[in-house]
């Protein structure tokens, strides 16, 4: 199933062998853009406030608890948009390749150059942005928690039910070029994407990303976090998607309070969306809330969309989808 309702489970047409083709599509698994895991605003880069553990002889694993029911955990600082859009590509492949059932992509498609050329950037001067992105994925988990109340026939509380789930991106990468005189060159590259984020994306739970938008907005961390944030959104009878500012800020990964200037950003984020995905969102506006100004940002329901192949049935394996996200990946552990 997708992940937006109306839209059906599609893929590349074009040769997923072939690295040098630009895909028209990227997709990210949709729980997590929902939540603020990847950072507008990398605050570890002037002060630290995750929370680390005193003993010197062990290494530093810092938590990110953002006040939204998830808890990121890392040793490289927190996750940005960069992240994002690697972690998109990485996705992407993984699903046009069919799933495979040890979670692994292989070949070209699995080097740093090709993702940057997936997200329209020089490998000459951004493969050391990429590898560090590659590497945050891969010493970074998020900590989903259950706290959900036991409800028995008369509506009365009977008990509890907590519990934590942690979620990765990418478990272990590597790449090997071994050259010899009068013998063909050797390339063994591989990524191997966290079990439970496969599951997930295997099983339909993930959003899709343009990628020609994507690659736009490669300069705007705000407005590329904005983008795929919208895109898990279903509009209104109206056409509408409305969050208030300050509340849509943190929702985003923003960790500026003024209110001004949060506002200034937003504004600036929705018309750069506007301006390179008008057929997705044509317009916004600003309207006055009860407690705060609220954007209203128009999404086309059925977009025209590029020709897409859907994935054959044998390549994936369904399983229903759980309420609760948290309960979906505690069922698949």
């Amino acid at each position: 199933m997708a992940s937006v309702p109306g839209e059906v489970d599609q893929m590349e047409v074009a040769n997923p062998q072939d690295p040098e083709i630009l895909r028209s599509w990227f997709l990210h698994e949709t729980q997590t853009l929902r939540q603020p895991v990847y950072r507008t605003e990398a605050r570890d880069r002037d002060k630290n406030d995750g929370t680390a553990p005193n003993d010197p002889c062990q290494l530093p694993l810092l938590h990110y608890n953002y006040g939204t029911g998830v808890v990121v955990l890392s040793q490289m600082g927190e996750l940005t948009a960069r992240d994002l859009r690697v972690m998109s590509v990485v996705s992407q492949v993984f699903w046009a390749n069919g799933c495979p059932a040890d979670n692994t992509i292989y070949g070209d498609e699995a080097t740093l150059g090709f993702i940057c050329r997936q997200l329209g950037l020089n490998p000459a001067g951004y493969v050391k942005l990429i590898k560090a992105s590659v590497e945050r994925l891969a010493t970074t988990k998020v900590l989903w928690k259950i706290n959900n109340k036991v409800v028995d026939d008369h509506g009365a509380t009977s008990g509890s039910d907590r519990g934590e789930v942690a979620v990765g991106f990418i478990t272990n990468w590597g790449s090997r070029r071994k050259k010899i005189k009068g013998v063909a060159e050797l390339k063994n590259n591989f990524v191997i994407i966290d079990p439970l984020m496969a599951q997930m994306i295997r099983s339909g739970n993930f959003t899709w990303l343009r990628a020609d938008t994507m690659r736009r907005l490669s300069s705007h961390a705000l407005a590329t976090k904005l983008y795929a944030f919208m895109r898990t959104h279903r509009p209104n009878d109206r056409g509408e998607i409305e969050y208030g500012l300050m509340t849509l800020a943190q929702k985003l990964g923003c960790s500026d309070k003024k209110r001004s200037r949060v506002r200034a950003k937003l504004i600036a984020a929705a018309e750069a969306i506007c301006k390179e995905s008008p057929h997705e969102f044509p317009r916004f506006h600003l309207r006055r809330g009860v407690r705060d100004d609220v954007l209203v940002l128009q999404k086309t329901r059925r977009p025209e969309q590029s020709p897409l192949a859907v994935v054959p049935e044998t390549a994936r394996r369904r399983i229903r989808r759980p309420s609760t996200f948290a309960a979906r990946a505690a069922g698949n552990s």
